[in-house]
């Protein structure tokens, strides 16, 4: 490495900040480490006089810096790659593999670590992930499994690069936040970093990053009420999801009802019907999201709801429980003339035979001269919506 003046050192520090606000205009990567080179290069000019030994002790560093950004754009683009391939299922091995490799990273390029040394290792056991990710699902599990990173996987999943490594079991102090806690909150706070890479990958504004920066710095206190704290100002700033139709506790009669409510603009809301069936909604620009003829069992309904990315601001997921009082028999039923599956808007449409006990249309029954159309019953005595008989199980 050849030796440079002084200025020269400067205007190339100077240029190596011009590119990180390029490549990194979210700051992902720690601020203090080039703050930290920078005092280290005013306290050096003030000297009266700037010794070879210490302009080469700065050179080197200022390679360092250099280094680690470059290993951050491969970073960068490996996670494109990432995103491209995120639709691939998540059961796979070499999926989960990948997606830890790269909540690592994130840690380490935040934290400003490993700058003296870079972070190459990692960005090849990426590297390696996504190549997996390119092969036959079906051969994925084997590759894993004779993959000789598996080791270098568990160093890494104690490293210092990742956040959970700074919980331990043994409360710091009274006040400490518990493990399951911990656990929920980090999961929160990856899936955040996730999302805010996307946008940097995807070159998009992310009006997040000061709140996932805050919430890093509480995940590494570990005290409960610097979290509660952080909580609390996070809710101000987080629009809280509520469904505004049906009510609580409504009591219904249409089996099909229309969900609408308010939330965090350009968020993803989860609903989960019956504690069975899984919605995902997406709140649009102007803060609202909707869904259409949602089918309800007779009886009672819980819809539970959280937003995904902000469901850790609540204790636990917020629930909606409505009644639906009639039994809509017919649903799931074909008309014998047609062969067409009956629905809620036709019900004036619809009649029922009092003998058989069918559901037919009432132009069906007319074209049969007034007679049910099922095979040997052919009864002229049929109930309407009005009628109760015409609901009776």
């Amino acid at each position: 490495m050849s030796k440079i003046s002084i200025k020269q050192l400067k205007a190339e520090f100077d240029a190596l900040l011009l590119h990180k606000k390029k490549i990194d205009p979210e700051h992902i990567v720690n601020l203090q480490i080039f703050e930290n080179f920078e005092q280290k290069y005013h306290k050096t000019v003030q000297n009266s006089e700037i010794s070879s030994k210490k302009t080469a002790f700065l050179q080197n560093e200022l390679k360092a810096l250099g280094i680690y950004l470059k290993h951050f754009s491969l970073f960068l683009g490996l996670y494109e790659q990432f995103l491209k391939r995120e639709k691939m299922a998540k059961k796979d091995a070499a999926f989960h593999q990948a997606s830890h490799f790269i909540n690592i990273m994130l840690e380490t390029f935040t934290e400003g670590k490993y700058v003296e040394i870079g972070v190459i290792e990692q960005i090849d056991l990426l590297r390696n992930a996504l190549i997996n990710l390119q092969k036959k699902p079906e051969n994925i599990k084997k590759t894993v499994e004779k993959s000789d990173n598996i080791a270098l996987f568990d160093d890494f999943e104690t490293s210092k690069s990742d956040i959970s490594s700074y919980f331990t079991e043994k409360k710091l102090h009274k006040n400490s936040l518990s493990a399951a806690e911990f656990a929920k909150l980090k999961k929160a706070y990856d899936n955040l970093k996730q999302d805010m890479m996307q946008h940097l990958v995807l070159r998009k504004k992310y009006k997040y990053n000061n709140l996932v920066n805050a919430f890093s710095k509480a995940l590494r206190s570990q005290d409960a009420a610097k979290m509660q704290v952080f909580l609390g100002k996070a809710k101000k700033e987080i629009v809280a999801t509520r469904i505004e139709a049906p009510k609580n506790k409504a009591i219904l009669d249409e089996k099909l009802v229309n969900i609408s409510g308010k939330g965090e603009a350009n968020s993803n809301i989860l609903l989960i019907i019956n504690n069975k069936q899984k919605i995902k909604l997406e709140v649009d620009k102007i803060g609202a999201f909707y869904l259409e003829n949602l089918e309800l069992n007779f009886g009672e309904n819980t819809i539970i709801y959280e937003n995904e990315s902000f469901g850790f601001l609540l204790e636990k997921p917020s629930i909606l429980t409505v009644q639906l009082n009639k039994i809509h028999l017919f649903l799931g039923r074909y008309d014998p003339l047609t062969q067409k599956a009956f629905e809620i808007q036709e019900l004036n449409d619809i009649v029922r035979c009092k003998d058989c006990r069918n559901f037919l249309y009432d132009f069906s029954v007319e074209e049969n001269e007034g007679r049910c159309m099922i095979k040997n019953c052919e009864s002229k005595a049929f109930y309407n919506a009005k009628n109760a008989k015409f609901w009776v199980k």
